[in-house]
């Protein structure tokens, strides 16, 4: 019987939709569960490493976060 296992880790995600140059916060941020397959190549587990920063871009709709 062929079994499937699908690693998973909780991720950062902004919520958006908000506008470049909005400072980060608890408010405007989640922890999601996602695939490890689905992911970026770099991706922020923690919302310590966000919040306070401001966004390089506008975010139109849930995008998870990025060190860049």
């Amino acid at each position: 019987m062929p079994v499937t296992v699908a690693a998973q880790t909780y991720i950062v995600v902004v919520e958006g939709p908000l506008p470049r140059g909005t400072l980060l916060d608890a408010a405007n941020l989640s922890l999601e569960q996602r695939p490890l397959n689905a992911l970026p190549p770099q991706y922020l587990t923690s919302l310590d490493q966000i919040v306070g920063r401001e966004l390089t871009r506008a975010v139109t709709g849930a995008t998870i976060a990025t060190p860049n």
